[in-house]
């Protein structure tokens, strides 16, 4: 009993291999030889199940990509969009900046407030024109509707 088995007596029917490294890194899926599973339908359809869990999760994780690459190429096609809007955005700050200069100043010329009030309208303009575009490009309003 000194040897640490409590007394147990290997049976010899199983030939575990007690390197984790070559279990878990090597490959393998166990350290079981594969004769030891022949006769063995409890172990054989655990072995299945696995496989089915496996491909049941490469089917799901492949429809997860499928997805990620339309939406991708959906968010190209509103790029132009976005660059159109940021530049625009720009603009309409410098307006803001220079209708706030002349509104601000002791002998404000005409039209200051006008300048401020298109650059305001410019600027709020810019910030939803890239989501209401995308929306009514998902919607089918690029030409073609929906066949259904």
């Amino acid at each position: 009993m000194a040897d640490g088995t409590g007394g147990r007596q290997p049976t010899g029917d199983l030939n575990f291999t007690t390197n984790e490294g070559e279990i878990y890194q090597g490959g393998k899926l166990s350290g079981i030889a594969v004769g030891d599973l022949l006769n063995n339908e409890i172990a054989v359809r655990m072995v299945l199940n696995e496989l089915n869990v496996s491909l049941r999760d490469c089917s799901l994780l492949e429809q997860q990509v499928s997805v990620l690459r339309l939406e991708h190429a959906e968010d190209n096609k509103n790029l132009p969009v976005f660059i159109g809007s940021a530049v625009l955005n720009m603009l309409s700050v410098v307006i803001v900046g220079i209708g706030v200069n002349h509104v601000t100043t002791e002998n404000s010329p005409k039209g200051g407030g006008w300048i401020l009030g298109v650059g305001v309208a410019m600027s709020i303009l810019t910030a939803i024109a890239p989501v209401i575009f995308t929306a009514w490009r998902r919607r089918g309003g690029s030409g073609g509707g929906n066949a259904n």
